[in-house]
């Protein structure tokens, strides 16, 4: 055959060979259309090979920041989006786009069917899912990766994984799906601006133990231990007894930069692991976490005895899951949650339930787990947290429609405010309402409580006004108030901080004339007198003055004077008498006050009196004969007591 017949032959070929790839990827392409799968998908980590194997090498010698913004940067250049189902968990992916050490992704989601999160018109909403220091690494039999460790036997064991950037994300993704979506309470109708962060540790995290010591409290009890910082999987959770004389007990820490949060209040949080293997013996055991803020970062040996020992979430030992890809969630309590560093590095520690209680062991209680490596795997430790922005402090605050009026009349107020949140489509649900007499509130007059409004107020809308109801309210007294409300997710807002105030207008003086006279005989009992008495207000200091004119048609009965005053008041009044000017306490009886036998007498009495604040009730004036006397004691009409509020 000729140069040119071959020459022909050799381009016929090349041809059937770039036509059959042509076919090849055009079949692949209807299949991933039929199906609802990318070419990407697809293609995978093989295809994208050069540029996802490349990942590696830029991380060498980076910082952990460093290394996440490297990892953040190659997962938005994929430009992820589409259709995708992991497990129960289907998303769509709108965009992933890089932030500051991690991924912002956009995606709706469903579990089961059921959407995860609803839109204002109950259509599904896009939700935001943040990760940091993202994965790229995924477990593979047959991975090129290979990550090496010693147990605690000495033996060396293997992990491998393959880069997969791709299958890393959704993997992530899947998980954090499902656990935003466990609860309930975290699926709600009209809400949206809630966030899903998701936190990778850095890889400081590591066990510190105390191995095979001679006794129990030799080993749970030491003030140092053996720091082990494996980038795979050890022993990291142990509380045993390995023979008849030998004890063990690993503590583990993980770091998690949580400072994304902020100002955010967050409504749950989970702490994800994956296990190699598990040993639990008839004793039984649960692992908890605990806050391990006082240990150093990295860990030091002198940190093991400085793990907490109160539970933020845990899990018995019985319902780990070894399985590959299969997490082992602990859903944080309040306290667990109270743990989250939401401006800084959030420190969170592993110990055994007889390490907690002081109980020895009579067998092996033991969690592997993977722990944190340099370049990110989806094995590595997590901390899934559902956070959203709380409301602002309310403005334009209001008492009976007026900015901070004085002089009100009526004893109770009515309080307004604009409620105000990030989220332009959230409403309030509850509002607090705190009063008192000085604008730091170290004291409330009154707290409302957490109190749900009579109807959901949207955001920039004033609520309905809210009656006091408080105790009574003194006049020419000011009074200081605030609120704060809740949102449909039932997060907590911020007080309001404008000063608002308000005081009521001094009450109109009260007085009370006798206009009768009143005579007793033969008593020196105090009794009421029928006319002079005043009704007081609660938590009120009124000035009282009055006069009493009184005679008797002999000199020996002369007089004695008194006051009944409500439960609870403190009362000081100065008298009048022959002698001298002197102080009646409240229901007492005043010393003996001289009356000239058929000559009229005078007795002025002036001074204050304040009613608790819970009771009010009536002044009176009381009277007797200072010796008991056939011939009356009169006191006469045009006797008088006033009383006036200050």
């Amino acid at each position: 055959m000729g140069k040119l017949s071959q020459s022909i032959v050799r381009t016929i070929l090349l041809v059937i060979l770039l036509l059959g790839f042509v076919t090849f990827v055009s079949i692949q392409h209807s299949f991933a259309v039929e199906s609802g799968l990318l070419d990407s998908e697809i293609l995978g980590a093989s295809a994208l090979g050069g540029d996802i194997q490349s990942v590696s090498s830029k991380l060498e010698g980076k910082s952990a920041r460093e290394g996440a913004n490297i990892k953040a940067a190659e997962i938005a250049r994929q430009g992820i989006t589409g259709s995708f189902t992991s497990g129960d968990v289907r998303m769509d992916i709108e965009s992933v786009e890089k932030i500051e050490g991690g991924v912002q992704v956009f995606a709706r989601a469903w579990r089961n069917g059921e959407p995860i999160g609803f839109g204002a018109d109950g259509t599904v909403e896009v939700e935001r899912f943040l990760i940091y220091n993202p994965p790229i690494l995924v477990p593979d039999e047959s991975g090129p990766i290979v990550r090496s460790y010693k147990d605690e036997n000495g033996e060396t064991k293997e992990v491998k994984y393959r880069e997969d950037i791709r299958a890393a994300l959704i993997e992530t993704l899947a998980h954090t799906m499902k656990v935003a979506g466990q609860d309930g309470s975290r699926i709600i109708k009209g809400k949206r601006g809630n966030t899903t962060s998701t936190f990778y540790s850095s890889t400081s995290d590591a066990t510190i133990a105390v191995d095979g010591t001679g006794s129990w409290s030799a080993a749970r009890d030491a003030t140092s231990g053996t720091v082990y910082s494996s980038d795979t999987s050890n022993n990291v959770v142990h509380a045993s007894q390995g023979g008849s004389s030998e004890f063990y007990v690993r503590r583990f820490v993980v770091f998690f930069d949580t400072s994304p949060i902020g100002t955010d209040s967050i409504s749950a949080a989970t702490y994800s692991l994956f296990t190699s293997d598990t040993h639990e013996s008839a004793d039984s055991d649960t692992i908890h976490v605990v806050n391990a803020s006082a240990l150093s970062d990295p860990p030091v040996s002198a940190d093991f005895n400085d793990f907490g020992a109160t539970s933020g979430g845990s899990k018995t030992i019985a319902t780990f899951s070894n399985t590959v890809g299969v997490e082992n969630d602990i859903t944080l309590n309040a306290t667990g949650i109270g743990f989250i560093n939401k401006t800084g590095t959030t420190t969170i520690g592993l110990r055994s339930q007889r390490d907690m209680d002081n109980a020895s062991p009579t067998g092996w209680n033991r969690v592997k787990l993977y722990m944190a490596d340099q370049t990110g795997t989806t094995n590595d430790p997590k901390l899934v947290v559902v956070h959203s922005m709380a409301g602002t402090a309310p403005t334009s605050l209001l008492t009976n429609g007026q900015t901070n009026p004085s002089d009100l009349s009526g004893t109770t107020p009515e309080f307004s405010a604009v409620y105000n949140d990030p989220d332009s489509s959230d409403v309030a649900m509850s509002y607090r309402i705190q009063v008192a007499t000085s604008s730091a509130f170290t004291s409330a007059y009154w707290d409302s409580g957490k109190v749900t409004l009579a109807s959901s107020t949207p955001q920039g809308t004033r609520i309905a006004d809210v009656t006091y109801g408080g105790t009574a309210l003194a006049s020419s007294t000011t009074y200081y108030w605030r609120i704060k409300f809740w949102d449909s997710a039932d997060v907590e807002g911020a007080w309001s901080t404008e000063t608002a105030t308000f005081s009521l207008a001094a009450a109109a003086p009260t007085k009370v004339r006798k206009s009768v006279n009143e005579s007793l005989a033969n008593s020196t009992l105090l009794q009421s007198d029928d006319q002079l008495r005043i009704a007081l207000t609660a938590n009120t200091t009124y000035i009282v003055d009055g006069i009493v004119f009184a005679s008797s048609t002999s000199g020996t009965p002369d007089l004695t004077i008194g006051f009944s005053s409500p439960s609870g008041a403190t009362l000081t009044i100065g008298y009048t008498n022959a002698a001298d000017q002197e102080v009646l306490t409240a229901n007492a009886t005043s010393s003996r006050i001289a009356l000239t036998a058929n000559t009229p007498r005078s007795v002025h009495f002036k001074g204050t009196i304040k009613t608790s604040g819970s009771s009010g009730g009536d002044l009176i004036l009381q009277w007797a004969q200072a010796t008991a006397n056939a011939a009356a004691t009169t006191v006469m009409q045009g006797s008088y007591i006033r009383v006036d509020a200050i």
